[in-house]
């Protein structure tokens, strides 16, 4: 990687995943401070990080993981890459703190909570979190891609006065899991 930085396990990470945030850029955005607030929900090994820290060196990022598994992994990329003011928070999201189940997966980006999918691996209880509740003054940059909670997160920071903290976000938006009705139109109404 650029600047002599190593990803520990990138074998988990899926090709067109890294095209898309290193080679695409999808993740790029603007700020006019060196040190952005930024929030990597679905932090996954930590690709997404890696690509903000390389933006913005000095940049304060809260990275959300559910997998225990991966988070570990990103917890020891952050250690040993020494990227500083980056917190490895190892919760679910949703829209009320609590337990969860969480379906590990052989493919370790779709992991999910609530419904075993194929290729799930047996559940384990996790925390799960209220994203609003980590607002506080702001956040310049949102990536969230939770593969299916997208819904109540948005749901609950347009419901707690905190959505318009955000300055700008990212969101893979995960709709019609399990045959449930599609929610994307009033989605983006948000």
């Amino acid at each position: 990687m650029e600047n002599g930085k190593s990803i520990i396990d990138m074998l988990l990470v899926p090709t067109p995943l890294i095209r898309e945030i290193f080679f695409n850029r999808i993740y790029e955005f603007r700020s006019t401070k060196p040190n952005p607030r930024i929030f990597d929900c679905g932090a996954n090994i930590g690709m997404a990080t890696f690509f903000f820290k390389s933006l913005y060196p000095e940049a304060s990022i809260e990275a959300f993981e559910a997998d225990p598994e991966l988070a570990c992994i990103l917890k020891r990329n952050i250690s040993e890459n020494y990227l500083a003011n980056v917190q490895v928070n190892d919760c679910a999201l949703g829209n009320k703190n609590g337990v969860g189940e969480f379906y590990p997966n052989n493919n370790p980006v779709l992991g999910k909570m609530g419904k075993p999918s194929v290729g799930s691996k047996p559940s384990i209880p996790i925390s799960i979190r209220r994203l609003s509740e980590w607002i506080g003054e702001g956040v310049d940059f949102l990536k969230l891609d939770v593969e299916g909670a997208e819904w109540e997160i948005v749901k609950d920071l347009y419901e707690s006065n905190v959505l318009w903290k955000i300055k700008e976000a990212v969101v893979e938006y995960h709709g019609n899991t399990d045959g449930e009705e599609s929610r994307f139109g009033e989605f983006l109404s948000f």
